[in-house]
């Protein structure tokens, strides 16, 4: 019902209506907030975590709202996406990562999965980003208001505005301030997501590095040779010429444990390089390249052929512990592997010659580098004991995909593509184990199929697990023999 009210000032009349709060003043259009109105409960005066609600945070924010929605929105995004990754590397012959050969079945599933996780994370960033009190665009509108009141309270004879408030339509604030306040939301929303994801980046750096060069973290092996293994150790320098520790064991038949001095009735010493895992120091790796050689030696019945065994620890581990983890990265390791192999080469009793190349588990990430680097008059043949594709691809795989949007903090070590860069003519072995439980099966294999060599070898064991390197060769002895004989032939 309207009425009309005579104001002292003049004969100004107000036309109300009390169901809508509309007057008519002097042909203009005016909004009226009557006491009533003025403490009406704004049901958008209140922080909603309901990514489907369209009541969020526009004014009256707690302080852990912004936090919270931005875990969330992380939480909702990464375990769409998680899912997604995991149903499209069971659904294509290409992984996301690395282009690692997987099995079939899901794809469609998977994309519709990775694609919800994109939309996740755009619908908390629409609802669930606050801001603490008024943005700009508020606080011109609300000086608008006030200015709109004083002026209507001028024209009425001096209405008090406790009882009426007036805004002129004519005097709201441009549309293009709800185009600021967006673009004030959006930059604060960036920035904090920003913040957010460096924080979470710098702890999974952290944490990737400990998995996959634990030895920077905690004391593995020692500083000299466990026992029974009898060798020595040397210095030759690393990249940068920084000097690290090394370690020589010579084998022969009668001395499996490792020797000092090889018997007299040996006539050939071939050299080999070993890049062993990142379980222990040098002194395991040398030990771990007893189990390629093992065979071969079992079988020298005259006792005529010694083996010399160069190894190294990574930087961080014993004995060269003094480096910070920060500090190093797969291409620091992969030239300190390349200088110990030319250090080898360079030595008086090998100097020309061709060394055999051994790698295994992490150790094939510099083997591979160096299978790309070496030339074919260089190395005599390359050895991978259960390789990767990538750095990448295993810990993705380990995690089950549950953090891809920080894959870009683990080492790459692209096995993969860099063999593929090897030389045609160096002989190639891969070893495969069908039950390793780090390195799945179809990345030993992907690379060997990456390998242009015209003289490889795939040794595959069902029942070999990440360690079983002596099982491996002996489930297919006559394979790994031939391999062998090529590469004796080819070290002098």
């Amino acid at each position: 019902m309207a009425t009309s009210n005579p104001l002292a000032n003049g004969n100004l009349e107000i036309a109300l209506d009390e169901q809508s709060d509309q007057v008519s003043l002097g042909g203009d259009d005016i909004l009226v907030m009557n006491e009533a109105s003025r403490n009406k409960k704004d049901p958008h005066d209140h922080c909603c975590l309901n990514p489907m609600c369209d009541c969020c945070c526009p004014k009256q924010c707690g302080p852990f709202c912004p936090p919270v929605c931005l875990i969330m929105a992380f939480i909702c995004f990464n375990f769409y996406l998680c899912l997604g990754l995991n149903l499209l590397a069971e659904a294509s012959t290409v992984s996301p990562f690395e282009g690692v050969t997987v099995g079939m079945g899901g794809g469609d599933a998977g994309l519709l999965l990775t694609g919800a996780g994109l939309g996740s994370f755009l619908l908390w960033c629409r609802f669930c980003v606050c801001t603490d009190g008024p943005t700009e665009g508020e606080k011109r509108r609300q000086q608008q208001q006030d200015n709109a009141q004083e002026n209507t309270a001028d024209e009425t004879g001096g209405v008090s505005s406790d009882q009426v408030s007036l805004t002129s339509q004519a005097e709201r604030g441009p549309e293009h301030d709800d185009c600021c306040d967006l673009c004030e939301l959006f930059l604060k929303k960036v920035l904090t997501c920003t913040f957010l994801y460096l924080i979470l980046g710098i702890l999974c750096c952290t944490i990737s590095r400990a998995a996959m060069y634990p030895g920077m973290f905690v004391k593995l092996g020692s500083e000299t040779p466990p026992n029974p293994l009898t060798g020595e150790e040397f210095v030759f320098p690393g990249k940068d010429q920084v000097e690290l520790n090394g370690y020589h064991v010579k084998y022969s038949k009668s001395c499996m444990d490792g020797c000092m001095e090889l018997p007299d009735t040996v006539t050939e010493v071939y050299p080999v390089v070993m890049l062993g895992g990142n379980g222990g120091s040098g002194w395991f790796n040398v030990e771990q390249a007893r189990d390629f050689i093992r065979r071969k030696v079992d079988d020298d019945d005259d006792e005529t052929i010694g083996y010399d065994v160069f190894s190294f620890s990574y930087r961080g581990y014993e004995p060269n512990e003094d480096f910070p983890f920060y500090l190093v990265d797969e291409f620091t390791v992969a030239e300190d592997a390349e200088k110990l192999f030319r250090y080898v080469r360079t030595r008086d009793e090998f100097f020309g010659t061709r060394p055999l190349l051994l790698a295994h588990s992490i150790g094939t990430g510099p083997g591979s580098y160096l299978a790309m680097m070496l030339d074919e008059d260089e190395v005599s043949c390359v050895g991978l004991g259960m390789p990767f594709a990538s750095g990448t691809q295993v810990a993705m795989e380990l995690s089950m995909y549950a953090a891809p949007l920080f894959f870009w903090t683990i080492d790459r070590w692209a096995s993969e593509q860099r063999i593929k860069a090897m030389d045609y003519r160096i002989p190639f072995l891969v070893l495969s184990a069908g039950h390793d439980e780090l390195i799945a099966p179809h990345q030993q294999e992907a690379v060997f199929e990456a390998s242009g060599s015209t003289d490889k070898y795939f040794l595959y064991y069902e029942e070999g697990t990440h360690m079983s390197v002596g099982g491996t060769i002996n489930s297919d002895g006559d394979t790994y023999d031939k391999w062998f004989e090529h590469c004796l032939r080819r070290i002098f």
